[in-house]
């Protein structure tokens, strides 16, 4: 949550965040030795194990979406509009 709140100060503030991810969706393996060394250690910092079974984090994650996944990128915007129409650029003239 703390991270989300962040985001809406910074877009309040006229950065232009344009999205907003967990980083990883999984878990990661030997990232604590950078990959230089081959040691199998499973570093847990994925939404979901290597298992695919979601970490608390996880069900976190989907309540931010549900909350605040309605408010589009751009205020006004149609950068990401879903729609059957074909694409078009969108320019003032």
């Amino acid at each position: 949550m703390k991270q989300w709140v962040s985001i809406m100060r910074m877009r309040r503030d006229g950065i232009p965040v344009l999205g907003f991810t967990w980083y990883s969706l999984i878990d990661q393996i030997d990232w604590d030795s950078q990959l230089k060394e081959v040691n199998n250690t499973i570093n847990a910092c994925g939404l979901y194990d290597l298992n695919r079974k979601p970490r608390p984090v996880a069900e976190t994650y989907k309540s931010l979406l549900k909350e605040f996944g309605q408010i589009t990128i751009v205020p006004h915007a149609e950068m990401l509009e879903i729609t059957e129409r074909p694409a078009r650029l969108k320019v003032a003239t």
